[in-house]
C-alpha cells in the first residue's frame, strides 16, 4: 500500500515553484493550463482524505471519533459527507487521535481550507509535539491549558 505522503502529494511541482511561475505569466488561462493536475480536488472534500487515513491506520471511524474526545458520529460524518467544514481543533484532534504524523495532519489542514501547524506559535509548537510523541489529545490539552493556551476542547461547549 501506498504510503501517505505518496498517496496524497504526487504533485509533479512544489509549491514554491509553482508559486515562483506565478509571477512571470499573464493569466489565469496559461496557469491554469500548465498547472491544471496540480489543484486539489475540490469535489470530493475532506472526506476523501480522512477515509483513506482510517483504512491507511486501520482505524474505525466510531472509534477514532471517542479517542478524539469528539461525538461518536463526528469522524463517520466528515467521511459519509455530513460534516464538510470541520474545525481545525476537531481535525488537530481526530489527527492525534489516529496518531498520524505532523506532515500527514498538515496535509489534511492544508486540504480543509485551515492553517497549518507553525511551530513558531506555542500553541501549534506543543500541539506538534505530542504528535511526534505519540502523546494522547488529553495529554496535549493538559499540556495547553498548563501554558495558559486554549483548550482543543473549546469548541465542544
Amino acid at each position: 500500500m501506498d504510503s501517505f505522503k505518496d498517496y496524497f502529494c504526487r504533485r509533479q511541482h512544489t509549491t514554491a515553484g509553482i508559486e515562483h511561475y506565478i509571477k512571470k505569466i499573464d493569466s489565469y488561462d496559461e496557469f491554469e493550463e500548465k498547472f491544471l493536475n496540480e489543484f486539489l480536488s475540490e469535489d470530493q472534500g475532506i472526506k476523501h482524505y480522512l477515509e483513506k487515513i482510517l483504512v491507511m491506520y486501520g482505524l474505525k471511524a466510531s472509534r477514532l471519533s471517542e479517542d478524539a474526545g469528539l461525538s461518536t458520529s463526528y469522524v463517520g460524518n466528515i467521511v459519509n459527507g455530513r460534516k464538510p467544514n470541520p474545525s481545525r481543533d476537531s481535525l488537530i484532534k481526530i489527527g492525534i487521535a489516529a496518531k498520524i504524523t505532523p506532515d500527514e495532519l498538515n496535509y489534511l489542514l492544508k486540504y480543509a481550507g485551515h492553517a497549518t501547524l507553525y511551530v513558531r506559535r506555542k500553541r501549534d509548537m506543543i500541539i506538534y509535539f505530542g504528535l511526534l510523541k505519540k502523546r494522547s489529545v488529553d495529554q496535549i490539552d493538559k499540556d495547553l491549558i498548563a501554558h495558559g493556551l486554549t483548550s482543543l476542547y473549546i469548541d465542544k461547549k
